[in-house]
This record gives structure tokens, sequence and C-alpha cells, in this order.
């Protein structure tokens, strides 16, 4: 299990538009984490911007990035 790092500067971010009070919708974000958690070797964290309904996942390699965005 690769857990989330602290923020860091990286150009690999994947945007999700979310809408928290749908539950259905936050599983997505719910999935995402976990793809994280079971699929990454390198440094990940996310962002959640609920004012905004926005979940951010930044990754430090570019492979892990793009496969996070066709799995979800």
């Amino acid at each position: 299990m690769n857990k989330p790092s602290a923020p860091f500067s990286t150009p690999y971010k994947i945007t999700m538009e979310i809408d928290f009070s749908d539950w259905i919708a936050d599983r997505r974000r719910i999935e995402g984490e976990l793809w994280c958690y079971d699929n990454t070797q390198h440094p990940w964290f996310r962002r959640i911007l609920i004012r905004l309904g926005v979940v951010e996942f930044h990754f430090a390699d570019r492979n892990e990035a793009t496969m996070f965005w066709l799995a979800n």
C-alpha cells in the first residue's frame, strides 16, 4: 500500500469534478484513492476542494498519472 504524501510540486495532475452531496458521485473519489493506494509506487497526493466540487490527484510519476486517468 502506497499512502499519500504531503503536497509537493508536480506537473502531473488529474482533476475530477465530484458532487459531494451525492454518495454515488463521491464514491468515484474513494475509488480513485483506493486505486492510488493499490497501484502506485511513487509519491502521490490528493487535494479535495469541496466548495468547488473538485478533487485533484497529483502524481510524481507520469506513467502512474496516465494509468490513473485511464482507470478513472
